[in-house]
């Protein structure tokens, strides 16, 4: 996964001391890349549709995008079982 703010092996916004590692990054609530989970899909149907716009960011949205993704992760791997 890439994040368009990782840049030259580091965060250009200056998150995670500048340096974060490949699982910070599938944890961040600053993410912009292709979609980890169900989380950073919703996110982004929020953003086309101006909902945040009309009703303003909200203090838990960053843990609704995390535990979306935890819950429904997008990966290339099938499962097992």
């Amino acid at each position: 996964m890439t994040c368009r703010n990782f840049i030259d092996n580091r965060c250009s916004l200056g998150l995670h001391g500048g340096t974060p590692s490949h699982g910070v990054c599938s944890v961040c609530d600053q993410y912009a890349g292709a979609a980890r989970g169900l989380g950073d899909l919703v996110e982004l149907a929020a953003n086309l549709l101006r909902i945040k716009q009309l009703v303003g960011d909200c203090d838990r949205c960053s843990e609704r995008r995390a535990a979306l993704n935890a819950a429904v992760p997008f990966t290339d791997k099938p499962k097992e079982g």
